[in-house]
């Protein structure tokens, strides 16, 4: 072993004591938050025996719909007219299928209808979902439903070996903002507490690519979470230049599919072993790949109830009491396999980010995505064109009320003249390929089905 390595193994257990340790509790404190209470009985639930645990997830589902149909406007008025008791549930969860689908064009007709009276005087969170089904909504959470989100990425982690105190790194967008020592030192304290570290980039450029992984080396963190596509070019950059491997134990994929190829190229070109998960903002993370078999994400019982319908996932949140999701069809394709005393999603497909060229370097589609949610805002969607002679239109889907105006200008503001900016209601947003599905890049050649 080298002297960097036992250096940095030396300070990341030191900063394992001290921030997961001993800050992590203080910053939870401060920050008005309980996630370890609530991981702690994660860990629990996850012990019990396969029939316990459904007996629970009878329980929590009740519990979950009950408070719905007395609560939230719109299942009051669906479990009025469907003559629906939730009791039905605490024997057979078959029960919940009684119940219509929840989609997201539901959620935008329904509005506050969607919101939970109970949630009216509450610190609300906000949420804006991505997916692949072509349409942008906002999920409310409360602070309890916030925080238990938070508790499942800490259990989904543990069951891939890495520990509170081992460090993580993740890679962030590049927006060139200079916070405020407020901010600052808040997200200080957040790090550190969490034994993390974040790396910004803005392309696959070799510079980015080679550069990101000289930080990789330099922190040398147990685990590393990222899009797969930004991993898999790293993973190309690694093998071309001939780079030191390995860095980091894992690497835990989310955002998008990870596909076979890519994650056979990445164990191999970065030596590291490839976790998947499964999540999305209208719940979490609901599924993550526990060793038992490759590709095969347990649900976490207690938390998200995650059915298969017709080859379509669709899921029951148990712990947002805010904005309940009850049988919620997340447009993703997969199915649901009880083995090994757990039930597992198997055969997932769903989001794809793509590469586009600005300023030269190759640019991944999510990054685009952060600057549109985080910094320009007033977007509902977004979708880019590339056209047949070369060039993009951006085309954007703006909040009711948005100035075009002054949109356009913050646009320009971050993309220059990369982009013809072309506004379009939500009705013309492409979808491709036999399944329908949304890209937010697309070609002039592509499928023209609308959605």
């Amino acid at each position: 072993m080298t002297i960097h390595k036992i250096y940095r193994k030396t300070v990341n257990g030191i900063r394992g004591i001290l921030g997961p340790g001993m800050l992590y509790k203080y910053a939870e404190q401060r920050e008005h938050r309980n996630i370890l209470d609530k991981l702690m009985q994660m860990y629990s639930l996850g012990g019990l025996s396969y029939e316990d645990r459904q007996r629970l997830n009878r329980e929590l589902l009740y519990r979950s719909v009950a408070l719905a149909g007395i609560n939230v406007p719109y299942y009051k008025d669906i479990f009025s007219s469907m003559r629906f008791n939730p009791e039905k549930l605490r024997t057979d969860i078959r029960y919940l299928e009684d119940l219509p689908f929840l989609t997201k064009d539901i959620i935008l007709e329904q509005g506050q209808r969607m919101i939970s009276t109970l949630c009216v005087d509450k610190r609300q969170f906000h949420c804006k979902t991505g997916g692949s089904t072509g349409k942008t909504v906002v999920v409310v959470y409360d602070q309890e439903a916030a925080d238990w989100s938070a508790a499942a990425t800490l259990y989904g982690r543990s069951l891939a070996g890495k520990t509170p105190f081992d460090s993580e790194l993740h890679f962030s967008a590049k927006f060139d903002d200079v916070p405020s020592r407020k901010a600052k030192l808040r997200e200080d304290i957040k790090i550190f507490s969490m034994n993390r570290f974040n790396y910004f980039f803005s392309s696959y450029s070799r510079e980015d690519m080679v550069g990101m992984w000289r930080y990789i080396e330099s922190k040398m963190p147990k685990l590393v979470h990222s899009h797969p596509s930004t991993m898999y070019a790293l993973a190309l950059t690694v093998r071309d230049e001939r780079l030191n491997v390995p860095a980091f134990e894992i690497f835990e994929s989310s955002g998008e599919l990870l596909n076979t190829s890519k994650r056979r190229a990445i164990e191999q070109y970065l030596k590291c072993r490839v976790v998947d998960r499964y999540g999305l903002a209208e719940l979490g993370v609901v599924g993550y790949e526990d060793g038992y078999k490759e590709e095969w994400l347990r649900t976490f019982d207690g938390f998200a109830w995650v059915e298969s319908v017709g080859g379509q996932l669709v899921m029951t949140s148990m712990k947002n009491d805010c904005m309940p999701m009850i049988r919620y069809n997340s447009g993703d394709s997969g199915e649901i396999a009880v083995e090994n005393g757990y039930r597992y999603i198997t055969n997932i497909g769903g989001r794809i980010h793509d590469t586009v060229t600005m300023n030269g370097k190759a640019t991944p589609t999510h990054y685009i995505q952060d600057i549109i949610d985080h910094r320009v805002g007033d977007c509902e969607e977004f979708q880019i064109i590339e056209k047949k002679d070369g060039g993009y239109i951006l085309c954007i889907v703006e909040r009711p009320g948005a100035d075009r105006n002054a949109l356009t200008a913050r646009l320009a503001q971050y993309f220059g003249s990369e982009f013809e900016i072309r506004f379009i209601p939500t009705e013309e947003l492409r979808l491709v390929g036999s399944r329908n599905k949304f890209r937010y890049l697309v070609r002039e050649t592509d499928d023209k089905d609308r959605s």
